[in-house]
């Protein structure tokens, strides 16, 4: 097991960025043994964490460690800022093209990642579900599973109130203008996933495999059974699991392993 911190320019976003590395070993290690590499490039779970958190939340709060050994899927855990990762409105900062692209594309190049559609996937929580959810529709060529833990589907009731912001215990008016722009342009810029699921089964494109989870009690409930309903509808396949639970990393963490399974193809 190796934990890596690395820090680069982007150029999608104009500046040096931080992300964490989780890389599997086959073998433990032991003091005085050389540790077994992955043999073959390692699958990859590019996973994003919720609001106010960081590059280091999943190391910090997560099992994330055992779950890369046990299933030898490399985690690549990018910052977030809590600007839900898409592109800024006048498409200066380019977020979704940092994750779907630049970050895919610099971490294959210094890490032994397979640069295969089916072993590279996509994750994340709260905002970082949303930011999974959104980009692994985007960029379906490079990503063929989505996992997402209570996704923050706020964006929803934005479009279904016709474009109109709202407050909660999270977000209000000022913030939700600040990371979307114009509320009516959404759908257009490409930022509701619903319609990205709509479209790309129109257009027979390649749909990712998605796995959702969310607790019966979240605040978000709602949201994602807007986004489950979708799939329903546009005859998508999928996995959902909806249990007991509230918006926590006690929830989380729950389902974790679950999600891990699911990628590797045990579930």
């Amino acid at each position: 097991m190796a934990i890596a911190r690395v820090s680069f320019f982007s150029n999608q976003l104009h500046r040096t960025v931080p992300f964490m590395a989780v890389l599997p070993n086959d073998g433990e290690a032991y003091p005085g043994q050389v540790p077994d590499f992955v043999t073959g490039k390692m699958k990859t779970l590019y996973l994003l964490h919720g609001y106010s958190g960081d590059e280091n939340d999943y190391l910090s709060n997560s099992l994330i460690r055992e779950l890369s050994a046990k299933y030898k899927i490399a985690v690549i855990m990018p910052a977030g800022e809590n600007l839900f990762y898409v592109d800024s409105e006048d498409d200066v900062i380019g977020y979704g093209r940092y994750i779907g692209e630049e970050l895919v594309e610099y971490t294959r190049r210094i890490f032994h990642l397979s640069e295969k559609r089916e072993d590279t996937f996509i994750g994340g929580l709260s905002m970082g579900g949303y930011g999974a959810m959104r980009n692994g529709l985007v960029y379906h060529d490079t990503f063929s599973k989505i996992c997402a833990f209570s996704g923050a589907y706020i964006i929803f009731r934005i479009i279904d109130a016709g474009g109109k912001p709202y407050t909660d215990e999270v977000s209000g008016p000022a913030f939700q203008k600040r990371v979307f722009g114009n509320f009516r342009t959404l759908k257009k810029r490409g930022l509701d996933p619903r319609d990205l699921v709509l479209k790309l089964k129109k257009s027979s494109g390649q749909i990712p495999e998605i796995f959702m989870t969310i607790g019966t009690d979240d605040f978000l409930l709602d949201l994602n059974r807007a986004m489950r309903d979708t799939l329903v509808k546009a005859e998508v396949p999928f996995t959902y699991i909806e249990d007991e639970g509230i918006h926590d990393w006690a929830f989380w963490n729950k389902h974790m392993e679950d999600a891990f399974a699911w990628l590797a193809g045990e579930k």
